[in-house]
């Protein structure tokens, strides 16, 4: 009986020892994976920040053009009615110097109050 005791006490050890092996092993598995895991987290992390910082860049020149172009159309609100007068006027000049009627000379009150632009011929 004490050889067969001794038999289960030594194949109680040896599958202690396969155990502790087979435990060891799935131990360093397990905690290669989740090391894995976390750099491969990390490195989306990364990615991910470089992406955040290249769409903040895109932002600030999509708000740098919008503000521009708010700018130009200011300054095109300002310069337009400019435009259009000065169009009449040289409309009206160029209509009176093509005319073959002699233009009549405007009043003083109508040369103030008007494009007059008098003729020299």
């Amino acid at each position: 009986e004490a050889d067969l005791l001794k038999k289960d006490v030594l194949e109680v050890e040896e599958n202690i020892k396969r155990a502790t092996e087979v435990a060891n092993k799935l131990g360093a598995t397990l905690i290669k994976e989740k090391r894995d895991l976390i750099s491969n987290y990390k490195k989306d992390l990364e990615m991910d920040g470089m992406y955040a910082r290249v769409d903040l860049g895109i932002l600030s020149d999509i708000t740098e053009m919008h503000q521009t172009t708010e700018q130009r159309q200011e300054k095109w609100l300002t310069f337009e009615p400019n435009l259009r007068s000065k169009s009449v006027i040289w409309t009206t000049l160029s209509l009176k110097a093509g005319s073959p009627v002699p233009t009549p000379i405007p009043s003083p009150i109508e040369q103030k109050t008007s494009y007059w632009i008098p003729c020299t011929t």
